[in-house]
């Protein structure tokens, strides 16, 4: 959980969602583009008593609104990269707000994606940061969940204790709730990806399937009525991280669902409900730009080329 000392932090400023698209119609969506999803299209643990029964059912809405999604090359992964992200009134946050800053308004995720190839821990020590991509997911709380979080009763729900729990809980080393942060990630048109002979039976069996994505892999950082989480693909295990590396050439064929839940473990923190959700389409990782050249100084700097034609 250590901060990435590799890259020197530089001061600039950059708006949420300055690099995709938002469609509002699921059916059309283009290259680099995102849409909203309902959080109940994603199956969480239910009850009773889920460690025997092992029963799952549709997660009731996303407690956070998906705001927007950003995309970057990076040349070393970029810790805490919403110091150089201008969240919409986080300066005018309130300052009693601000001083015990338990329950932000905005969660926001930065999956840190390599771009080069694993080496095999067996020949010797393994590579842990280079170039490679953020997908940035921003989420917004909505007011009656956190008027809930602020003001709990005995009529709160078992998800909104659990994500009281986790807000509330030491976001350094191997705290109990903040090690239970999960992704669900889903390919929602795998029948249009050429996966090839391996990585379709791989995609067929995990897909939609829930990870954990630490305690080594995530960390967490706060700020100004935010809370970011750090998920570092470049420390997955070696079969995790070779997986990734096989699908990053797909990724412009693909449409992607993401979801993020705090894990329930009894009855009392069930059933889980979906933090937040979106789905992605047909990322063109060569046309990511670093997040210091969407500055208005690096646009004047440079002259601009034509967009390329959006890829249905």
């Amino acid at each position: 959980m250590k901060a990435n000392a590799s890259v020197k932090p530089e001061i600039f400023r950059i708006a949420p969602g300055i690099s995709t698209t938002k469609k509002e119609d699921p059916a059309h969506l283009c290259a680099n583009s995102w849409c909203l999803i309902e959080g109940s299209g994603f199956n969480v643990r239910s009850l009773p008593n889920y460690p025997k029964n092992k029963l799952k059912a549709s997660s009731q809405d996303s407690l956070f609104d998906l705001h927007a999604i950003d995309i970057f090359a990076t040349p070393n992964k970029i810790d805490h990269i919403l110091q150089h992200v201008q969240l919409p009134n986080s300066e005018k946050a309130d300052e009693a707000e601000n001083k015990d800053n338990k329950i932000p308004d905005w969660l926001v995720v930065n999956v840190q994606i390599p771009s080069y190839a694993p080496n095999n821990p067996i020949w010797g020590a393994t590579k842990e940061d280079g170039e490679g991509y953020s997908l940035v997911v921003y989420f917004l709380i909505q007011p009656a969940v956190k008027e809930e979080l602020q003001n709990p009763s005995d009529k709160s729900s078992n998800a909104i204790r659990l994500l009281r729990q986790f807000f509330e809980s030491k976001d350094e080393g191997f705290d109990d709730y903040k090690r239970r942060f999960k992704a669900i990630p889903r390919l929602a048109n795998p029948d249009e990806v050429n996966l090839g002979m391996s990585l379709r039976p791989l995609v067929s069996t995990y897909n939609g399937k829930p990870f954990m994505t630490g305690p080594r892999c995530h960390s967490f950082h706060r700020g100004p009525n935010y809370l970011e989480v750090d998920v570092d693909v470049h420390r997955f295990c070696f079969l995790a991280r070779k997986a990734v590396n096989g699908l990053i050439d797909m990724l412009p064929t693909m449409v992607i669902d993401l979801a993020f839940v705090v894990e329930g473990t009894t009855d009392e923190e069930l059933p889980e409900q979906v933090l937040g959700c979106c789905r992605f389409s047909k990322l063109n990782l060569s046309t990511a730009k670093a997040p210091q050249d969407y500055t208005p100084s690096a646009s004047s700097a440079t002259p601009s080329s034509p967009a390329a034609p959006a890829a249905e």
